[in-house]
């Protein structure tokens, strides 16, 4: 991976002030080496800011960055995605659920043994996960739930498990 950068960084010349000993580590951090995320950080017409800014939160929104994460997650079958989503609201979902997603280098373990998935890739997540979650309410009076603005009708049991879940 920092050779991948070492390489990038010669097609894609910089600023020599720009790519220094820290930024190359804080790249390979926020990409997890990935080589797809390497190289759409380095199409990314980002590097003015990189240093100046959170360089994750720069490059995110980077639609290069943007398209190779959304290709990231696209490429996972669901139980791969169920147990990134796990890994993302900080619980760890055992070895076993991560192993391959390690393997693939999108799950690392930190010293304590914590799951961490690559920061751009969370960062991904919880931005596609806040656009595409639905906006839910519970309607006290007709006891309902109103999910997106469309009423949903529920039991008196529903209705009941509904209220101690909110």
């Amino acid at each position: 991976s920092l050779f991948m950068i070492q390489r990038l960084s010669e097609a894609f010349p910089l600023d020599s002030r720009t790519l220094t000993f820290e930024l190359v580590e804080q790249l390979y951090l926020v990409t997890g080496g990935h080589a797809g995320l390497l190289d759409a950080a380095f199409h990314s017409k980002t590097e003015s800011s990189w240093g100046k800014t959170d360089l994750a939160a720069t490059l995110i929104t980077a639609s290069g960055v943007w398209n190779e994460c959304d290709s990231i997650w696209s490429g996972l079958d669901d139980d791969e995605q169920s147990v990134l989503l796990t890994v993302v609201n900080g619980r760890d979902p055992g070895g076993e659920a991560t192993h391959w997603l390690e393997q693939c280098e999108l799950v690392r373990r930190d010293a304590n043994g914590v799951p961490q998935i690559i920061e751009l890739l969370r960062l991904f997540l919880m931005r596609e996960i806040a656009i595409n979650r639905p906006e839910i309410s519970l309607d006290e009076t007709h006891r309902a739930l109103i999910v997106d603005s469309r009423t949903v009708a529920l039991s008196e049991r529903e209705f009941l498990l509904a209220q101690i879940l909110s």
